[in-house]
């Protein structure tokens, strides 16, 4: 079954706990729409960011989540390979500045 990531999804930690909502997905122009497709037995992810808007109190800003971190999506949300309690201490809070450059495109909210 293939499962597309867009803005509205929610993001889940290892052990399912809500970290935020996808308000824009980042990939490269020309890239086809980010789909997770099993092969093999594992998903295959691209290369690219989630900007998540954090539900988290101790972080007010939003995180730039690179697809690399993606376990897996599902109908319930996007899973990460992280916990709750240790997201603070990624340089996820940082936004990429590549992701200004031409060749990068965001969909959702504030994207094109």
């Amino acid at each position: 079954m293939k499962q597309t990531i867009q803005p509205g999804q929610d993001v889940l930690d290892a052990n399912g706990e809500r970290i935020g909502t996808v308000s824009q997905v980042y990939q490269e122009e020309n890239r086809e729409t980010l789909i997770i497709e099993p092969v093999g037995g594992e998903s295959r992810f691209g290369s690219g960011y989630l900007e998540v808007g954090a539900q988290l109190t101790s972080l007010a800003q939003p995180l730039y989540i690179p697809f690399s971190e993606i376990l897996d999506a599902s109908e319930r949300g996007i899973r990460v390979n992280v916990h709750t309690g240790s997201v603070a201490n990624r340089d996820w809070n940082l936004r990429p500045a590549f992701l200004d450059e031409p060749q990068w495109h965001a969909t959702g909210a504030g994207g094109a």
